[in-house]
């Protein structure tokens, strides 16, 4: 049963893993073009396209926020 699709923009592209902030309202997915794309989970469109993997991004995960300033979020991924 299809939940929600989401836009990426690119082509046949499939998500590897997915991970949400703490809050709910981002998700990332890596995607098997080795490309991180960020979503407005709300709206399900992408919002960002962090390339620079030079393989398949198998994991996604959004760390905690840094003590110097709060209001940023932090993403680590990693590929094959």
């Amino acid at each position: 049963e299809k939940v929600r699709s989401w836009k990426s923009g690119q082509g046949n592209s499939y998500v590897q893993r997915l991970a949400y902030d703490d809050t709910g309202t981002l998700a990332a997915g890596g995607c098997s073009d080795f490309v991180v794309r960020i979503w407005d989970a709300g709206r399900g469109f992408a919002t960002h396209n962090l390339k620079g993997h030079g393989a398949l991004v198998t994991s996604v995960l959004f760390g905690p926020a840094p003590r110097s300033d709060p209001n940023k979020l932090l993403l680590f991924s990693g590929a094959e």
